[in-house]
């Protein structure tokens, strides 16, 4: 692990699961600039990081995002940001805001004839904690459809410039 972790940086948080069905642990892990915060602006920055497991013990890099995640300090009072593999799974999930918050949660699997990993699945919420209101977009890359919920309402569509025709955006080509 330590081989892929550029100078600068460290981890802050990792993972282990099998994420191409080949019984081998694999890790993802959220990077961090390993850095004081001495900028009033910036915190330091974070980064995704995903590698395979090969038969010797090795890993393989699969997969680097810096854009997805919000560098730490920059989130307010409801920072968090958090890392999970499920069911051969990446599930990345990060929460900005205060008395109005937003709440994202991005899906990756990995392709094996692409090998790459792609997106297939994204949920929006977008709440104020003093009205108790939220709304909740949930796109499916698979299917590409999204549904939006909004209190009681529930509707669905097309995403938007999505044809199941073409690939869903790689994990290196996410942004916040």
């Amino acid at each position: 692990m330590a081989d892929f972790v550029p100078k600068g940086w460290k981890v802050d948080f990792q993972v282990s699961g099998d994420l191409n069905g080949d019984g081998v642990p694999d890790i993802a892990a959220i990077l961090i600039e390993d850095k004081l915060d001495n900028d009033a602006y910036d915190g330091p920055k974070r980064a995704l990081l995903v590698l395979l497991g090969t038969d010797n013990n090795k890993f393989a890099l699969v997969g680097v995002n810096s854009k997805l995640l919000q560098c730490k300090g920059c989130g307010g009072v409801k920072e968090f940001v958090d890392i999970q593999i499920k069911k051969n799974v990446v599930v990345v999930s990060q929460m900005s805001g205060s008395r109005t918050y937003t709440y994202n949660t991005w899906r990756f699997r990995y392709d094996k004839q692409l090998q790459r990993f792609v997106l297939i699945g994204l949920d929006c919420e977008d709440g104020d904690n003093v009205l108790g209101k939220k709304t909740i977009e949930s796109s499916n890359y698979l299917t590409g459809l999204k549904t939006i919920r909004k209190g009681n309402t529930v509707s669905s569509s097309t995403i938007n410039g999505f044809t199941s025709s073409q690939h869903a955006p790689f994990l290196e080509d996410v942004a916040e």
